[in-house]
């Protein structure tokens, strides 16, 4: 690009910052504004020919192999790209559905930002990343150097740590906030600590205070680690009773003002028109009692469509109750097979939606209830041979991946079962990458949790690019830099 090309493209581009942040914020912090959002739309122009690929890959992963955790490695072959975004959202889409409502456009961008890679910080990704690239290609050579493609061979696979902090000398006067430096004998000490690039123990004076030079190498490896998150089974207890169900009549988020609505109205919130006409009245109790609402909540609050949709479910759910009882159920399973079978007799016709909010909200967690059972899956020999490869396990450790064989009770060969997990359970262990990820999981975790030995649930991923998500995995394992 020639100068005046260049400049013409900077003219336009503060020409926009003028237009659309007058009166919004100080000229000065235009900048603040303008030059992230040239860079999203720079990037977000390289994401956008291939964004029906990476959406594509996105509704394989979640509906196809019911993946717990997004594998990365074929969005970025969808994307083309090392980065991708699982938003249903470009800039450009954002910019032709806008409307006047800052916070539903904020929301959708919001949900912009949090679909793309670049932008989250977990491990294996953003900034995690970029320093897993610098160790793994050995180019991290002393904390106190600059980074180094070519480093020796005697340090090849090696970081070296120097703490100089406690050598200096003070200064004659005070360069600003510096009252210290480094004397030239210190400099020399530093420098010959880095060439020997060997470990030191910092000594101790008469006081016992630590004084002088320390020193430590590492090999790449001990910056980082595995993330592996551990999910257990959900165990749930179910039972239909009248205190329980009474709060499907009401959203959950809105129940403090659907409540008031209701017991000022009663079933005249049903009536077509009616909630239109105690819009101002609404509006007035939730400010008179501190409630906020969004212009999203409102609407909704008002929705004669929401009121029926709710009331449709509290209906069924009265129906299931009558023909189900209120007996307390230790099996989930066996309670949703009869919930099915109610709705399939009376040829009542729910959404699943409406059918998981009942089954949420009439049951709940007990440790001593039977597993819930997420469902079958069928492995030829030719995929088991893939997966165990994948998994670096024998086809006896897939239990402790989430895959239980059905041959063990009367099932075919090649048949697995797999647990529904509880999200309140999960928990996230970091292991080194010098150690392997099962025998840590067999040493470290099974010992401490209340499952059996051969019923814990984890998935594991293979170090660096090998790493796999699993249908119906109950773990993922990542890579983070410590």
């Amino acid at each position: 690009m020639d100068h005046t090309a260049h400049n013409k493209l900077i003219s336009f581009i503060w020409s926009i910052a003028v237009d659309c942040l007058r009166d919004v914020c100080v000229r000065g912090k235009y900048r603040d504004g303008i030059l992230p959002m040239v860079v999203l739309r720079r990037l977000d122009t390289l994401l956008e020919p291939s964004k029906g690929a990476v959406m594509e890959e996105v509704t394989f992963q979640i509906e196809e192999i019911k993946a717990t955790e997004l594998d990365k490695e074929p969005l970025k072959a969808a994307s083309g790209y090392v980065f991708f975004n699982t938003s249903k959202w470009t800039l450009n889409s954002l910019h032709n559905t806008a409307t006047n409502n800052q916070q539903i456009l904020l929301a959708n961008f919001e949900e912009y930002l949090n679909g793309s890679s670049l932008f989250t910080g977990d491990a294996g990704d953003g900034e995690s990343n970029i320093c897993r690239y610098i160790i793994e290609n050995d180019m991290l050579e002393a904390i106190v150097q600059l980074l180094n493609n070519k480093k020796a061979d005697d340090r090849l696979g090696k970081v070296q740590l120097i703490g100089a902090s406690l050598l200096f000398r003070k200064l004659g006067k005070n360069l600003g906030n510096k009252n210290s430096e480094f004397s030239p004998e210190h400099i020399v000490e530093i420098t010959q600590t880095y060439l020997n690039c060997s470990a030191i123990e910092r000594k101790l004076d008469a006081n016992d205070d630590a004084i002088g030079i320390a020193s430590q190498v590492f090999n790449n490896e001990d910056f980082g680690c595995y993330k592996v998150n551990i999910q257990r089974p959900d165990r749930r207890k179910a039972q239909f009773t009248k205190a329980a169900i009474a709060p499907l009549r009401f959203d959950k988020a809105l129940r403090e003002t659907m409540e008031y609505i209701y017991s000022e109205y009663g079933d005249k919130v049903y009536e077509k028109g009616f909630l239109k006409t105690i819009n101002k009245s609404v509006i007035s109790w939730c400010e008179e009692n501190d409630i906020s609402l969004n212009a999203k909540a409102k609407t909704k609050l008002l929705d004669e469509k929401q009121w029926l949709k709710l009331q449709e479910t509290l209906q069924a759910t009265t129906l299931l109750m009558a023909e189900i009882g209120e007996t307390e159920f230790n099996d989930f399973n066996f309670f949703k097979e009869k919930v099915d079978g109610v709705l399939k007799e009376k040829k009542v016709k729910l959404a699943s939606a409406q059918k998981n909010t009942i089954l949420n909200t009439v049951s709940w967690y007990d440790e001593n209830a039977v597993k819930v059972i997420k469902t079958g899956v069928k492995i030829s020999k030719d995929k088991l041979a893939i997966l165990l490869e994948n998994l670096g396990c024998t086809e006896k450790q897939l239990p402790d991946f989430g895959y239980y064989p059905l041959n063990k009770e009367g099932g075919k060969l090649g048949e697995y079962i797999t647990d529904e997990s509880c999200t309140d359970l999960r928990d996230a262990e970091s292991v080194p990458l010098s150690d392997e990820i099962h025998r840590y999981f067999l040493a470290e975790v099974k010992p401490h949790i209340a499952e059996a030995p051969d019923k814990e649930q984890t998935a594991i991923a293979n170090f660096l690019d090998k790493k796999t998500t699993l249908m119906n995995s109950a773990v993922t394992g990542k890579i983070k830099v410590a």
